[in-house]
């Protein structure tokens, strides 16, 4: 595929996404009742778990790059607060038209620290992996109830066979998946503050469901971050769990919009930190230094 036949395709993700989340947005605000959720927000309560909201929203890049610190240790030496600058920035590009944040990413790694594109990938597919099994073993909360957690072990020996074949190591893709793990956890305690300001019940079956259906959406490179389509699973999620379709939207529309709040000032500053790097580091690595491990 050519340059140009990629930047078509994430052109029409970009639009197709935004559309769908602007369709999104009409469709709940014709069914909540904003006021309630405006005088929600404005009580003590609801400052506190609206800032619970926006720590939990910080704290999503730094175990991303908690998982990818993990998949390329032993190939690349990464500081961790590097890696976490990198994943904030990435996140902030990413709601950009091109949204160019993994190629930046891969194209940072090597031209900094001499890793090979195909190492690169080789993380990336390793994480949608991980985020794929995480998700999977989340949505199974709604058939085996407390038993999901029961799939962990068969897992973990699976992904322990899986790092023989692509010549990484167990131990770092386990600590990986365990990343990925606390961020559905993360995701849930997000929907479930989410769904409570809007004065909607929750369970941990549908909080557990909306992060991973969440989760693997924006595991798939069709649109920026998710964009629109995030909000359409969650609101078929809530369909399914006994919620309108348009308090699903609006629970995911409510982490839509901390998500941007959080990832302006965020990404600047790891923009900021990479860009200062670069000036006090100017050294790149010497032509073919890359390693193809």
């Amino acid at each position: 595929m050519t340059a140009s036949s990629r930047a078509v395709l994430r052109t029409a993700g970009f639009l197709l996404g935004a559309v769908l989340l602007a369709l999104a947005a009409l469709f709940a605000v014709r069914h909540i009742d904003l006021g309630t959720l405006a005088s929600a927000v404005r009580t003590p309560g609801g400052i506190g778990k609206l800032g619970t909201l926006a720590a939990l929203t910080a704290l999503g890049p730094v175990l991303a790059a908690a998982t990818f610190h993990y998949l390329l240790r032993a190939h690349a030496g990464v500081p961790f607060g590097e890696m976490v600058a990198l994943i904030t920035s990435s996140w902030l590009a990413n709601f950009a038209p091109l949204w160019p944040g993994l190629a930046g990413r891969v194209a940072y790694h090597r031209l900094v620290h001499g890793l090979a594109v195909k190492r690169s990938m080789m993380a990336l597919v390793w994480a949608r992996v991980l985020t794929a099994t995480v998700a999977a073993i989340g949505l199974s909360t709604w058939v085996l109830g407390p038993w999901a957690g029961a799939c962990a072990a068969p897992v973990a020996l699976g992904i322990a066979l899986g790092a023989r074949l692509t010549g990484d190591r167990a131990a770092d893709l386990l600590a990986a998946g365990a990343c990925r793990a606390l961020e559905l956890m993360v995701w849930a305690a997000r929907y479930a503050i989410a769904l409570e300001l809007l004065s909607l019940a929750s369970s941990i079956e549908l909080v557990l469901s909306l992060a991973a259906v969440s989760m693997l959406v924006q595991a798939v490179p069709l649109a920026p971050n998710g964009l629109g389509m995030r909000e359409w699973a969650s609101g078929w999620v809530g369909a399914r769990s006994g919620l309108a379709l348009a308090d699903g939207l609006s629970a995911d529309l409510v982490n839509r919009a901390v998500d941007v709040v959080v990832a302006v000032p965020l990404g600047l500053v790891a923009f900021t930190m990479l860009a200062r790097r670069r000036l006090t580091n100017p050294q790149e690595p010497a032509p073919g230094s890359a390693r193809d491990d």
